[in-house]
């Protein structure tokens, strides 16, 4: 019975996976992927048309695609919620 069980979810998430991929995101080498070409939070760029959040960054070490937010929960990890110099909220690298 568990191996039933073992079998039926490996074969539900190797479903999800192809999905995922034939739903054209590829992951990226930054760590992150694109989506109908479109790239997620911390991929590079040079135009928030790039991006799936919109918002392409660039600091003194970098340009990444990011996205808004309100709080630091908005957020994935190594991001803080931070409002740039025109006052927009957005996830900002933790160098």
């Amino acid at each position: 019975m568990k191996a039933i069980i073992k079998n039926r979810i490996f074969v539900v998430i190797s479903v999800l996976f192809i999905l995922f991929l034939g739903a054209g995101c590829q992951v990226g080498f930054e760590g992150g992927y694109t989506y109908n070409g479109k790239s997620s939070q911390g991929m590079s760029c040079t135009d928030g048309s790039e991006c799936l959040g919109g918002v392409c960054l660039t600091d003194d070490y970098a340009s990444y695609c990011s996205e808004t937010c309100y709080t630091d929960w908005d957020c994935s990890a190594g991001y803080s919620c931070g409002q740039t110099t025109e006052g927009y909220n957005v996830c900002i690298k933790d160098w």
